[in-house]
């Protein structure tokens, strides 16, 4: 997580965030969808509410054009498939 930019003053940050699911691949994978340079706190929600890039891009292809990241949580909250 270093190389991509991640390094916390606290390294607790990093343990929580992969105890959550975020690991490099997931911010490669979020990063390739459109959403560059989130913070750990926004990849762990994004994570926690089950947003993934396939999840993203079928919400792009309903027509939502470059929704925010609490847009997608949001739709993904309320059932969105």
């Amino acid at each position: 997580m270093k190389e991509m930019g991640y390094a916390p003053a606290n390294p607790e940050e990093l343990v929580e965030a992969r105890d959550h699911g975020v690991d490099p691949s997931y911010v490669r994978s979020l990063k390739e969808a459109g959403y560059e340079r989130l913070s750990l706190e926004e990849l762990r929600r994004a994570r926690d509410h089950g947003v993934t890039r396939g999840f993203i891009q079928r919400v792009k292809a309903r027509g939502y054009s470059n929704p925010s990241l609490d847009e997608v949580i949001r739709l993904r909250d309320r059932g969105l498939d």
